[in-house]
């Protein structure tokens, strides 16, 4: 019925009948109807208005968030129209506050943001600068910072992404949304490491030898090879905390590395990388120090990818990501080229190491060694 009564103002005047309460209908289907008209002209949105504000007090929390969701991606909707419905507050504030193509003047979104029910609303949006996205970060509100890092169109850069990568080291879904990321540089790609599949972990590794940060102007101090012989002892003798500490030192690291955690295995390659321990050693530490890697052929075996392939300089700068930490290499050990394909090594080296990971896997797999 309503939809063949072209007269607003009878509409309304309907409306206040007492004997019916067709509020709600008619509400929608105005709403409706200026949402797809061809063409809104200054009379038509000034009538809509009236009608609008005139119905919505009137109207339950349903109606209203249906007529939110109509009238939210249009852009000619009155700004009086959004306040009204931002101020309902809930389901429907939200609507209005996620898909308005305009916000009101004086709705501004980190203002919105404040209110923590509406923060990963306002941070959704598409049409956030990068002001704002830095004010958002700076709320520190778990989540806006979700929203941002889901959300393709914020401009993620500067001291707001350095922000949520920091924060993403300790929250899984905030660094998985950061990884989906096709803009996420590779250093801080490189930060998130530990949260990576093995995949993105491949990935990440190949992007930083790419990267010119990969590279140092000056010679990497490597250790030596009874630095390595070290390591293997505390290897052989189960003895993980003193093992670190030697590592950390080797690495001039004043926190702890805990290379054998779950999910941390990778770490313990690249930090022996970094140090210059040779691929012999490395391997022996692998199948020495914790039994739950050196029972697991996959896991030595890719451990072991990991030293043939990784140039010192990418695992230095990688490990400097994760940890956020730098390094400050041991300055009095031998100067030598590190792993990866362009390293030289010792004669017989990689071929005595896959020997002797080949004879051992199979023992340590089954049970009778470690």
């Amino acid at each position: 019925m309503s939809a063949a009564i072209s007269d607003l103002s009878s509409l309304a005047a309907l409306a206040w009948d007492p004997s019916l309460d067709v509020r709600p209908a008619l509400l929608r289907v105005q709403a409706d109807l200026f949402a797809n008209a061809p063409a809104r002209d200054a009379q038509t949105v000034a009538d809509f208005e009236t009608l609008a504000l005139g119905l919505l007090p009137g109207v339950d929390d349903a109606a209203a968030l249906a007529v939110a969701r109509i009238l939210a991606p249009v852009e000619d909707t009155p700004a009086s129209v959004i306040r009204f419905l931002v101020a309902r507050g809930g389901d429907v504030a939200r609507v209005m506050i996620g898909a308005a193509p305009k916000l009101p003047a004086g709705f501004h979104p980190v203002a919105l943001a404040r209110n923590p029910d509406w923060a990963g609303t306002v941070a959704r949006r598409a049409d956030l600068t990068g002001a704002d996205v830095e004010e958002l970060a700076r709320l520190r509100d778990a989540t806006a910072d979700l929203a941002l890092a889901e959300n393709p169109a914020a401009p993620l850069g500067g001291r707001a992404l350095a922000q949520l990568v920091d924060r993403a080291r300790d929250r899984a879904d905030l660094a998985e949304a950061l990884l989906r990321r096709a803009d996420l540089p590779a250093t801080d790609r490189a930060a998130l490491y530990l949260s990576a599949s093995t995949a993105e972990r491949d990935a990440i590794r190949g992007g930083i030898e790419a990267s010119p940060s990969a590279l140092r102007a000056v010679p990497l101090p490597r250790a030596s090879r009874e630095a390595g012989e070290a390591l293997v002892a505390f290897a052989m003798a189960r003895d993980v905390a003193g093992f670190e500490a030697r590592l950390a030192g080797l690495l001039g690291l004043q926190r702890r590395l805990d290379p054998t955690g779950p999910g941390r295995d990778d770490l313990l390659a690249l930090a022996l990388v970094a140090a210059g321990i040779g691929e012999e050693e490395c391997v022996r530490i692998f199948l020495t120090l914790d039994d739950r890697i050196a029972r697991s052929v996959a896991i030595v075996f890719r451990l072991a990818e990991i030293v043939r392939s990784t140039p010192r300089s990418s695992a230095i700068r990688l490990l400097e990501a994760i940890l956020d930490a730098p390094l400050e290499l041991r300055r009095d050990a031998r100067h030598q080229p590190g792993h990866g394909p362009s390293a030289r090594t010792r004669p017989g080296l990689p071929g005595l190491a896959r020997e002797r990971t080949d004879a051992a896997l199979p023992r340590v797999a089954s049970g009778e060694g470690a």
